[in-house]
């Protein structure tokens, strides 16, 4: 796949954060140089994405809400990015396929299971829930998940946050990978199992989240 496009702007859009950011990142040791693996991270604000770019070294195949690509200019600049649409109202194969078919390549998938930006009690760190279909994915590709928790991005919505040495904060966890079970073949066993995997998922993203806040002190 050509990755030019995504490490051309991640050369050109790194100075803006690197002039202006604090960052606390752990867990980098948890990231696989190499092969398929799932980044599953909470969703507070428009700039996670961006930040994940920053801070994780290869490239990032994104899961995409298929409503972004509605407007021609958007969707001729999203797909330079190779992402992978699938549509929230309802079961999308096509995008399934398209992520098997990534996970084949060795790529790195992006994912925020809780189906869009979610603060306070409805973000998963908060307990509220995730969208089923990141166990799913895991048992068909057979990729390790890895958890990811991100705080302070939102705090990009604000013009000073972007100033030179303003050390805008923010923290990024990087979970140890989770690996998912064999795939049973069976839909009900699968449903049953993707279910299960999804709530350790979310048990250690809270414990994650607690890490990092117990290190930001």
């Amino acid at each position: 796949m050509n990755d030019r496009p995504y490490l051309i702007t991640k050369f050109l859009g790194q100075p803006a954060f690197l002039l202006s950011r604090n960052p606390l990142v752990i867990g980098r040791e948890n990231l696989p140089q190499k092969g398929a693996c799932f980044l599953a991270a909470n969703h507070s604000s428009y700039f996670d994405i961006p930040l994940l770019v920053v801070e994780y070294p290869r490239t990032i195949d994104y899961i995409a809400g298929a409503e972004l690509f509605n407007h021609p200019f958007a969707a001729a600049f999203y797909r330079l990015f190779k992402p992978i649409p699938y549509r929230r109202d309802r079961r999308d194969p096509q995008a399934v396929r398209a992520v098997c078919e990534r996970a084949k390549l060795g790529r790195t998938i992006g994912i925020f299971p809780e189906g869009g930006i979610r603060r306070g009690p409805q973000s998963i760190l908060e307990g509220g829930p995730i969208r089923p279909g990141l166990g799913r994915l895991a048992i068909l590709t057979q990729a390790p998940v890895i958890p990811v928790v991100l705080l302070g991005s939102e705090l990009y919505y604000h013009p000073r946050a972007w100033l030179p040495l303003h050390r805008t904060s923010y923290c990024v966890g990087f979970g140890k990978p989770m690996l998912p079970p064999a795939n049973p073949g069976n839909p009900r066993q699968l449903r049953i199992l993707a279910g299960e995997f999804e709530a350790d998922y979310s048990i250690r993203m809270r414990a994650l989240h607690h890490e990092l806040k117990q290190k930001k002190r």
